[in-house]
């Protein structure tokens, strides 16, 4: 990896937007930084709190957990390659110019900035008519297009869906996922679709607009993330639903940037929960505490495994 590739990754994930030294910085100007401008060494650092994979990966290879100080190291360069969600960790300021080269995830940054405003989406009791709401509980549809989804995936996707719901209907949100195959979208609230996303990127949504229901928030799932634990698809679904329902993310749990298995899968207890809370009522919506299934066998960290290679590591020389 070059620091090239290590500064053009740290500008795509919001991270130049996090301090002052970096926020009137223009794409132009990125490319003619190094990794011993202040600004880099802020974004790293800002990069090294936001996501917990850094502990992981620190412990592997330093036997310790990591030190947040602005320096590339192995373990730096390494977090590059974990699989994650392709949204910025950090909103791009409001006469910031971007362009990813996607035009849809383009649209879905933009509704980061527009409207990620901490004020919740859509009023009580929500949107989906087929349910019978409480005055306290908010009901959303998932259409989820699973014409491209790995077979892996067909194989487990309604287990995984239904420990999603689970999850939301802890705080007070009912989540009914509908599966189709092709043709017309059904009527909901967030539609997805699986399709080939570049890169290690693992799936996005857009972010609601407050205090609507007019409207339909779009979603895309990476058909090259299949894994064989059906939980990390359960907590993958849970994170990019959490993005539609006005959640960013922050350093562990279901809204860490990149791929993090949580198991029990649980919005109590993190920083999300208060804000979702807050903005649906936050009544639990029936059972939410069946017993968890036997972790996994053999050797389990997914941090290392993408599309069933092995991640390897590089570091500048």
């Amino acid at each position: 990896m070059t620091q090239e590739a290590l500064i053009a990754f740290l500008w795509r994930h919001g991270y130049f937007w996090r301090f002052e030294s970096g926020k009137n910085l223009k794409k132009s100007d990125i490319l003619k930084l190094t990794v011993v401008d202040r600004p880099v060494i802020e974004a790293v650092f800002a990069w090294q709190q936001a996501d917990a994979n850094f502990n992981r990966l620190s412990k592997i290879i330093h036997g310790r957990d990591v030190i947040p100080d602005g320096d590339v190291g192995p373990v730096t360069t390494a977090m590059i390659s974990v699989p994650r969600c392709p949204l910025p960790d950090h909103a791009p300021p409001s006469d910031c110019s971007f362009d990813f080269g996607d035009a849809r995830l383009n649209v879905a940054v933009a509704s980061m900035r527009d409207f990620a405003t901490g004020q919740g989406s859509w009023p009580v009791p929500g949107c989906d008519t087929d349910v019978a709401n409480g005055s306290e509980t908010h009901s959303i549809r998932v259409a989820i297009d699973i014409s491209q989804a790995p077979p892996t995936i067909k194989a487990y996707i309604d287990r995984a869906l239904a420990e999603a719901s689970k999850c939301y209907a802890e705080i007070g949100i009912a989540v009914r996922y509908l599966l189709y195959s092709g043709g017309p979208t059904p009527p909901c609230e967030i539609s997805k679709r699986f399709e080939s996303l570049s890169g290690s990127v693992i799936g996005w949504n857009e972010f609601p607009q407050p205090d609507t229901c007019n409207q339909t928030i779009n979603g895309r799932l990476d058909i090259g993330y299949a894994p064989s634990d059906w939980r990390l698809f359960a907590g993958l679904e849970t994170h990019e639903t959490g993005h539609g329902v006005g959640c960013q993310h922050g350093n562990g749990s279901i809204m860490n940037p990149s791929i993090n298995l949580v198991w029990p899968l649980t919005w109590v207890g993190t920083y999300s929960f208060h804000n979702l809370q807050k903005w649906f009522g936050g009544v639990p919506i029936g059972p939410v505490d069946p017993p968890p299934p036997a972790p996994p066998t053999g050797d389990f960290n997914g941090v290392f495994t993408y599309g069933g290679k092995l991640l390897k590591i590089k570091v500048f020389e």
